[in-house]
């Protein structure tokens, strides 16, 4: 789940800064950082990406 979490967020629409934080966050707390990449980082992003 780590991996995969990593490689969504390096992909994903966010900018530098945001994806830096949301890296930060993912190493820092893995577990609890992953599972709020997935329910709530993942979709703000593809909304960002449809605007």
């Amino acid at each position: 789940m780590f991996v995969c979490a990593l490689i969504s967020i390096l992909l994903s629409a966010h900018t530098g800064g945001m994806k830096i934080a949301w890296l930060v966050f993912a190493f820092v707390a893995p577990f609890l950082g992953c599972l709020l990449w997935f329910v709530v980082g993942r979709g703000d992003a593809y909304r960002r990406r449809a605007v």
